[in-house]
């Protein structure tokens, strides 16, 4: 891996020292994201050590607090910050805790000898080789949950026998094919869930408002979310693991940074469209572990994301905008690097879903700069793209970027579906597949642009990417561009010489380009 990895970032410095900032279009950096600055204010600040969860009450009327933690917390009831004050807390290395938390009790992924299904009662029925008995005593609180293309569904078990599984539907298949075919092989696994008698809605609650730091802090375990922030929220040096729920939703400003996410099975971080998200130095481990429809960070606001690393993520690491609103925001995503594992790998051929990408870029945004990241390994068992732009995303910018062993997709893919969208009677200003441009990448595997065919001068550039490799499937390369004589794509038939001459198959001629000597 770390010869891999070595090998594409002197071969992205090597490409890209041939042009400059220069040469990129001006629309693919102007509106980049100024970011934002993060002010708490210390003057006549109170100090509270803090020992138990009842020491973070203050009814001083002082204007900051710093609370200083003197050893572990267990938290029974949320904790509530609110008020025009600003906060200051000092983990100095402890944790806090939701008491009696437990987490569900997971079943093996099994795998359908055979299945049918009863469309008259909506029940499926499915049949193992092995037998079920130990999660056949506790019925009432088992589920089962299977993939359906990009989501997990969790359907209540009606009964289960020895090695028979009945669970009622909801006419979510057609047919029994359709089961088949929307589930790899097809997969599931078991979830009992257990009683909580106290399960908190959060741990700490930031009011609007309000201006906090948390510094050096362990939020260990969590049922649904550890920070709800509406005010002014910084987290650093801190680590959120073993979550089952989420561990930061904003709809205020939010600043991570060097700061650790840890086995989380819901969102590490969930900013709405309201939120200003900024997400640095920060690092993003088995993210998604059960195969839900996750990212590590969705960014539905304005969102600066640099310098991060994401090991081992399953429907996405990043997730920009949103599909409907009438809020569009900016993003840049730069300097990032998201890797699978080889052990991870194998668990998302099973556990992975379908249709997802690394980076998953969604249509409402007002300019979304994906630049120098480095994507290696993402696949899971069906289509999940390098760089996904869901729905013919526009304003997009993509440069720069080096991807290698998408398993089962494209390394980056921005499909056509202006027509879609010109035909439900949208808006021309907003159509999909307008303004993007891709240029100066290196992948190893194979890409798909598109320009919005129902826009005649749709705005979009494609350029200078070069594909590394041996990949002699050409038929989605380039499709349906409106702009076909700026949609090169270099090495669709994957052969660079050592004088930089490719033979493009599908245009039956020689084209030059400034590539490195293999």
């Amino acid at each position: 891996m770390s010869k891999l990895f070595t090998f594409f970032i002197l071969i992205t410095f090597f490409c890209l020292s041939s042009y400059s900032k220069d040469d990129i279009p001006s629309f693919a950096v102007e509106n980049a994201l100024s970011r934002k600055s993060f002010l708490i204010d210390t003057l006549r600040t109170q100090h509270i050590y803090v020992y138990t969860e009842k020491d973070f009450i203050v009814k001083s009327s002082v204007k900051s607090v710093v609370f200083e933690l003197k050893n572990n917390i267990i938290v029974n009831s949320t904790i509530k910050f609110k008020g025009q004050k600003s906060y200051y807390i000092k983990g100095n290395g402890f944790s806090i805790k939701e008491k009696d938390h437990l987490k569900p009790i997971l079943s093996l992924p099994y795998k359908a000898e055979s299945w049918s299904l009863d469309r008259e009662g909506e029940q499926m029925t499915i049949k193992l080789r092995d037998s079920l008995f130990f999660f056949s005593k506790n019925r009432d609180s088992i589920y089962i949950v299977y993939e359906s293309w990009f989501r997990r569904f969790k359907d209540k078990v009606l009964s289960i026998s020895d090695s028979t599984i009945v669970f009622k539907c909801n006419e979510k298949f057609l047919s029994n094919k359709k089961f088949q075919s929307l589930t790899p092989s097809p997969f599931f696994y078991l979830e009992e869930k257990p009683a909580l008698e106290n399960k908190l809605y959060r741990l700490f609650d930031i009011g609007h408002n309000t201006c906090m730091l948390i510094d050096d802090l362990i939020f260990d375990c969590s049922s649904i979310c550890c920070i709800a922030n509406y005010g002014d929220l910084k987290i650093r040096n801190c680590v959120f693991k073993n979550i089952e729920g989420k561990g930061i939703w904003s709809k205020g400003n939010l600043f991570v940074e060097r700061t650790f996410f840890h086995g989380f099975t819901s969102y590490p971080i969930e900013a709405q469209a309201q939120s200003y998200l900024d997400v640095t130095y920060s690092k993003f481990e088995d993210i998604g572990m059960r195969g839900d429809n996750i990212a590590c960070i969705s960014a539905k606001g304005d969102a600066y994301i640099a310098n991060n690393m994401f090991l081992n993520y399953n429907y996405c690491a990043i997730k920009l905008g949103r599909r409907s609103c009438n809020i569009y925001p900016s993003s840049v995503v730069e300097n990032n690097i998201l890797v699978w594992t080889p052990d991870w790998e194998r668990k998302m051929e099973v556990y992975g879903l379908t249709d997802g990408g690394a980076i998953y870029i969604s249509t409402c945004n007002k300019r979304a700069i994906v630049r120098y990241n480095t994507i290696l390994k993402f696949g899971g068992h069906k289509a999940n793209r390098a760089i996904y732009c869901d729905d013919g995303a526009f304003n997009v910018t993509i440069y720069g970027n080096v991807i290698s062993g998408t398993r089962n997709s494209y390394d980056i893919d921005s499909r056509d579906c202006s027509k879609k969208w010109k035909k439900q009677g949208r808006d021309s200003v907003h159509c999909p597949n307008t303004g993007n441009y891709i240029g100066y990448n290196i992948c190893d595997g194979k890409l798909k642009l598109e320009g919005a065919s129902a826009i005649p001068n749709n705005g979009c550039v494609f350029e200078n990417n070069i594909i590394l490799g041996r990949n002699t499937n050409t038929k989605d390369i380039v499709n349906g561009n409106s702009q076909c004589d700026k949609a090169i794509i270099y090495d669709c038939d994957g052969y660079i010489d050592n004088k930089g001459e490719v033979f493009i198959k599908k245009f039956k001629k020689k084209t030059n380009v400034y590539a490195p000597t293999l």
